[in-house]
C-alpha cells in the first residue's frame, strides 16, 4: 500500500519560544513530534515542519 505523501493543511501558529544558548545567541523551541513517525516517512514530515511559514 502506498502511503500519501500529499503536503497536509496549514495551520497558523505562533512564533516560537527562543533559547538563550550558552553564547549568547538564541534558537527557536520547537518540538516536531515524529517519534511514532513511520521511518520510510520521517524526513517528509521534517521538512515540512521546518518550512517557513507563509501567508
Amino acid at each position: 500500500m502506498q502511503k500519501d505523501l500529499s503536503m497536509p493543511e496549514q495551520i497558523t501558529l505562533n512564533k516560537p519560544e527562543q533559547i538563550t544558548l550558552n553564547d549568547g545567541s538564541a534558537i527557536p523551541q520547537i518540538g516536531l513530534g515524529v517519534w511514532q513517525v513511520d521511518p520510510a516517512i520521517t524526513s517528509q514530515v521534517v521538512s515540512w515542519g521546518s518550512r517557513p511559514a507563509t501567508g
